[in-house]
């Protein structure tokens, strides 16, 4: 009989510790993120606190704001795969040009190459941010790229079959002419 209750103190044990780890675990979660937690009732209560390196900034100057964003676009251009779809968008104005594709194709072309772009700099901003949480790997953290990789994916892919769709009713007269 005391082998019996012996072992089931020490399951309670065992299982008090994994608690108390846990609770640990949770309350070092939410101070990593910057928020304390209060319980009250079953209610949780978020309550931010201040930190001193997120202060509020003075409204910065239109020029400012352009020349953050110029930063971005130099920086996005040390990322091969958005130099890849730069050079894909100049190379389809010139095949604009050279097929004389009307302003509508002109219009399709542009929005397709600009929503690749687009696509592609919210991806490395997200890819960065996913670097600057966590250095390690974590499969959520891999999920989160992969699914922006993917996003950037769909929109070449569209991107391709408006081109075909503009360029190969211009093309196929010169084929047979």
């Amino acid at each position: 009989m005391s082998r019996r209750f012996s072992a089931t103190h020490r399951s309670s044990a065992s299982t008090n510790e994994s608690q108390r780890v846990r609770a640990m675990e949770a309350r070092h979660r939410s101070n990593a993120m910057g928020s304390q937690y209060q319980q009250q009732g079953r209610v949780r209560i978020n309550k931010p606190t201040s930190l001193p390196s997120f202060e509020k900034k003075q409204q910065g100057s239109l020029l400012n704001a352009f020349r953050y964003a110029g930063q971005g676009f130099m920086s996005a251009l040390a990322e091969r795969n958005f130099r890849i779809h730069l050079a894909v968008g100049v190379a389809v104005a010139l095949v604009n040009l050279f097929l004389d594709v009307p302003a509508v194709g002109w219009a399709l072309t542009i929005l397709c190459v600009a929503g690749v772009l687009v696509l592609e700099l919210l991806n490395t901003a997200l890819e960065t941010l996913v670097d600057l949480v966590t250095l390690e790997y974590h499969p959520l953290a891999k999920r989160t790229k992969d699914i922006a990789a993917a996003a950037v994916l769909v929109a070449a892919i569209a991107s391709v079959v408006v081109g075909l769709l503009v360029w190969v009713p211009l093309i196929i007269p010169h084929m047979f002419s």
